[in-house]
């Protein structure tokens, strides 16, 4: 036998278990602890998000550096483990937190300065006008006449007194 045959057939031995590598998630589905990752594991569909999760995650730690990363990936994975299995709800939580890493990792844009408003096309600004006032006969006439004193002695128009209703929080016993 010559010796290309052994490697050769070595190669097709490892090649499924290659493919399987790629259609799983990032994490190795014989160390997945909680319902979250195991259903990861039997569910290519959500593996392959897992995957393109974990992408943007890297790209937001080579944006901003691992502990920060780390920082705002923590919270998100809390609320993904907390799914326990549930396919809808792992699928929000990926799609969030891809959502997250994307925009947290792109570069800022420098701000531009603001462009100023351009002038009004009338310089002189009309006065606004004034509200209506009410003549003191017409005030006489809705406050049914009831007269004041003020503290300098002149009788002032004033509100008719109204009863008011018992307060239900004074009353009551603490």
């Amino acid at each position: 036998m010559t010796p290309a045959i052994p490697l050769l057939l070595t190669g097709l031995l490892l090649w499924p278990a290659a493919l399987r590598a790629q259609d799983g998630p990032s994490f190795d589905c014989r160390d997945a602890s909680t319902r979250t990752e195991a259903a990861i594991c039997a569910d290519p569909g959500l593996a392959a998000l897992e995957r393109r999760t974990v992408a943007a995650y890297d790209r937001l730690a080579a944006r901003i550096g691992q502990r920060e990363a780390r920082r705002i990936a923590d919270a998100l994975l809390a609320r993904r483990q907390a799914c326990e299995g549930d396919r809808a709800c792992i699928v929000e939580r990926l799609l969030i937190s891809t959502e997250v890493f994307e925009q947290r990792g792109q570069p800022t844009a420098v701000a531009e300065e603001p462009t100023p408003p351009p002038p009004p096309s009338d310089p002189s600004p009309s006065p606004a006008p004034e509200p209506p006032r009410a003549s003191p006969q017409a005030l006489d006439e809705v406050l049914g006449g009831a007269r004041l004193t003020a503290s300098d002695g002149a009788e002032a128009p004033a509100t008719p007194e109204v009863p008011l209703p018992p307060n239900p929080i004074a009353s009551r016993e603490w």
